[in-house]
């Protein structure tokens, strides 16, 4: 435990100095950033144990992920390239990868666009806090696009806030609003104008032809919280040794695994119908995110 948290601080520290973590966002980068894409990056390395990976991380922004990814990357086996919309984002943010990753490559992609013959095929795609700016009804198209980027038995990797997630759910019983208006961000598109269950998350896979490879509750959004509070940080504490362990559904964030190749379970059939039973969609719920 110690050894991780140095390696965070040591992160944030090389963050810093590339300016990447403003003073101001040390919370912001400690609690919720590093442990987020240190994530994903077990995660990749996890279901591709051995060789070269090419990974595609969905969206460069401000070139965080990449960066730590090729910090974890000890071995030199991970090749990253990031995408942007369009063209002219593209040569916006090149001068920012170049400064901090050079060589490293930023194409356009249409997410909603089918991927043009002969494109690039990728061991992982990272979907990294992305599909809850994105409307729901463009989900189904960007499924089907990723799963064609995919090289067989690649893996994508989503990371999103939990649409059961405490926080959330506390938020709505109060009739607080934990959805934001759909009003275009300069460098987001939409903001959080979508959340998403591990079952919704599955069954989008699945009906793209990729199987549920493994579905993770985490409580990232908690960490700068906690950070920055010690009544918080208690409360954290408190929590993942109680709720978090009975009900892990109910974490603030999502991490799921889906693979292309293999048998794909079909979609679940019981949500969204009134003569299902509570204990019936809840059993759905609990076999979609592996927790039977």
């Amino acid at each position: 435990m110690a050894a991780a948290h140095f390696d965070v601080l040591a992160i944030s520290a090389r963050l810093t100095v590339v300016g990447l973590s403003p003073a101001a966002d040390d919370d912001f980068i400690v609690g919720y950033e590093i442990p987020r894409i240190s994530a994903i990056h077990r995660a990749v390395t996890t279901f591709r144990p051995s060789g070269p990976i090419a990974v595609l991380d969905v969206g460069f922004l401000n070139g965080r992920v990449p960066y730590v990814l090729r910090l974890l990357d000890r071995e030199g086996r991970m090749s990253v390239t990031s995408t942007e919309r369009d063209e002219d984002t593209v040569r916006n943010v090149m001068p920012a990868a170049e400064r901090l990753l050079p060589g490293h490559r930023v194409v356009t992609l249409d997410l909603t666009d089918a991927p043009r013959p002969g494109a690039p095929r990728y061991d992982a795609v990272i979907l990294g806090e992305v599909l809850e700016h994105i409307s729901a009804e463009h989900l189904p198209a960007v499924f089907r696009v990723v799963a064609g980027l995919l090289e067989d038995d690649g893996v994508l990797i989503v990371t999103t806030p939990n649409l059961h997630g405490l926080v959330y759910r506390v938020r709505h019983a109060l009739g607080a609003d934990f959805l934001h208006d759909p009003l275009a961000h300069p460098q987001m598109g939409l903001p959080h104008v979508n959340l998403l269950s591990a079952r919704l998350l599955t069954d989008l896979g699945k009906a793209a032809g990729l199987s549920p490879a493994a579905v993770e509750f985490h409580d990232f959004t908690s960490g700068p919280r906690a950070r920055r509070s010690r009544a918080v940080a208690l409360l954290q504490h408190v929590r993942s040794r109680t709720l978090s362990r009975a009900l892990p559904q109910t974490g603030d964030d999502l991490l799921v695994v889906l693979r292309r190749g293999g048998p794909t379970p079909a979609p679940s059939a019981v949500f969204g119908r009134l003569d299902v039973s509570i204990r019936d969609s809840l059993a759905a719920a609990r076999a979609a995110a592996g927790l039977r």
